[in-house]
């Protein structure tokens, strides 16, 4: 019995002995790493057009340096697969249209991070520069013009070569016809050099030039001539500025004349002719000594408004600085107001109505050391003006103006008329309705000749101008023989295709 004891008291030792030795086992369970998914990363939209748009993203970082592929989704569809680039770009769009998409990271274990982008297609805007040249000779012209037909086609005239142009070009810039035109005048008239204004009319198109007036059919074919000595005299130089047409197809061309004897006491002339070209009325008008109307606008009574400058002659025979001269003549000629106004020596360029049956009025002045001020102003009915904006010399040299259709004003020319070696560049400025500055935008060619010369607003919102464009050529024996006429569509803002 004692030995029974004995045995069991060393077996329950034994016990006790193993279980604390299993207590200071050091066992580990088998842990697996988890792999990660790619961090998060930035998209950024880019270029958008109205059918295109180009997306970038920051490479997505793989936690575990695992490499990392793309999948781009657009709308849901799967445009692009399995990229290793961080840029891609959707084409054939639909203009005006929201579009979503995502793009999904993986790494080569198949985890994922997503990251959604989102983008609105712009509105579709026809935009180009075309360029022509002024004739076969490839000689350098005078631009002087442009009109839209009623089909939608560009008018483009000018000057070449003692002739008048004529080009008739599609709304996509493509050439349909030129044609040019020549008259038999005194030198005196070529020495002038002056403009060629060209308006859409019902059966084509009707040009000013030198003391003619001439219209075309759409094909460029002249159907009808009238010099103006006929009706003032062939002893009186003529010299045409504008035309237009009334709310009734009546026809007002203007300009001025002086005796070609003494060339001086220079008068302003107004002639109206009926829809079938009968000459309804006559005038010659003067407020100084030396009066010469440059352009016209219509109110919605078919009364005109005349724009132009005026200036006296003291009694040692010189001239005073010329002014600025506005003034409205009823549908039979006569005058209804009249005012001069100006700073320094004024220079008149374009009258032209404005939706709200108000006018702008362009021009420059000159002051003390020839220092060039270029100014807009819109006036109303009884030529009171409602606001002024004046351009500093370094802003713009003025050549044309427009209102655009949602009533801004939009202004072309050239960056300065003093730069250096005679260079110079396409400038245009927009303005709101109220006169205050939005943008500008300028068109740089190294080393050329280039500015506004017209501009017309076009139905989407955009513009056309038209530029000369001369390469500056020092070889006096060249005849600058890349002379061009650049015509260029733009966008509401501003926006050209080069």
């Amino acid at each position: 019995m004692q030995y029974i004891k004995i045995f069991l008291f060393f077996s329950i030792g034994f016990l006790f002995s193993c279980s604390n030795d299993d207590d200071k086992l050091d066992i580990k369970d088998d842990v697996t790493k988890e792999n990660l998914a790619p961090r998060n990363f930035e998209i950024t939209i880019k270029d958008v057009t109205h059918s295109s748009a180009k997306i970038i993203w920051n490479a997505a970082i793989d936690p575990d340096n695992d490499p990392v592929k793309y999948d781009i989704y657009l709308e849901n569809v799967k445009i692009f697969s399995d990229i290793n680039n961080l840029e891609v770009e959707f084409q054939n769009l639909e203009e005006l249209k929201n579009y979503s998409g995502y793009i999904i990271a993986k790494d080569s274990h198949g985890n994922e991070t997503r990251e959604y982008f989102k983008f609105i297609t712009f509105k579709y805007y026809l935009k180009f520069m075309k360029d022509y040249d002024y004739g076969p000779s490839k000689f350098h012209g005078e631009l002087s013009s442009i009109t839209l037909t009623e089909d939608n086609h560009y008018l483009v005239s000018g000057i070449f070569s003692r002739s008048v142009f004529v080009f008739k070009i599609n709304a996509e810039g493509d050439l349909i016809w030129n044609k040019y035109y020549t008259f038999s005048d005194p030198d005196f008239y070529q020495t002038l050099n002056k403009p060629v204004e060209i308006i859409n009319s019902n059966n084509g198109s009707i040009f000013t030039y030198q003391h003619y007036i001439v219209q075309l059919d759409k094909d460029g074919n002249k159907i009808w001539q009238k010099d103006f000595r006929e009706i003032y005299g062939y002893n009186q130089y003529i010299l045409l500025e504008s035309l237009k047409y009334d709310q009734q197809n009546n026809l007002v061309v203007v300009g001025n004349h002086m005796s070609s004897e003494f060339m001086d006491d220079i008068k302003g002339v107004a002639v109206k002719f009926s829809p079938n070209k009968n000459i309804l009325w006559h005038k010659s008008y003067e407020l100084d000594y030396y009066n010469n109307i440059l352009d016209l606008a219509f109110d919605q009574n078919n009364n005109i408004m005349m724009f132009g400058d005026t200036r006296l002659e003291d009694q040692n025979g010189t001239y005073s600085n010329a002014k600025f001269w506005l003034f409205k003549i009823d549908t039979n000629g006569n005058k209804i107001f009249e005012k001069k106004f100006g700073d320094g020596y004024c220079f008149p360029i374009k009258i032209i109505n404005t939706k709200d049956n108000n006018f702008i009025i362009q021009g420059h002045w000159s002051g003390a050391y020839d220092k060039r001020f270029d100014l807009i102003k819109k006036i109303d009915q009884s030529g009171n003006f409602i606001w002024e904006h004046t351009f500093q010399s370094d802003e713009i040299v003025q050549f044309s103006v427009t209102e655009l259709s949602n009533s801004d004003i939009l202004v072309t020319g050239q960056d300065s008329y003093n730069r250096s070696m005679g260079f110079s560049n396409i400038r245009y400025i927009n303005l709101s309705p109220d006169g205050k500055k939005l943008w500008q935008k300028t068109i740089v060619f190294d080393y050329s000749y280039t500015g506004g010369v017209d501009v017309l607003a076009t139905d989407d919102g955009g513009f056309t101008m038209i530029s000369d464009f001369v390469k500056i050529d020092y070889n006096y024996y060249s005849m600058y023989p890349n002379a061009k006429i650049l015509l260029l569509k733009s966008d509401p803002f501003g926006k050209i295709t080069m």
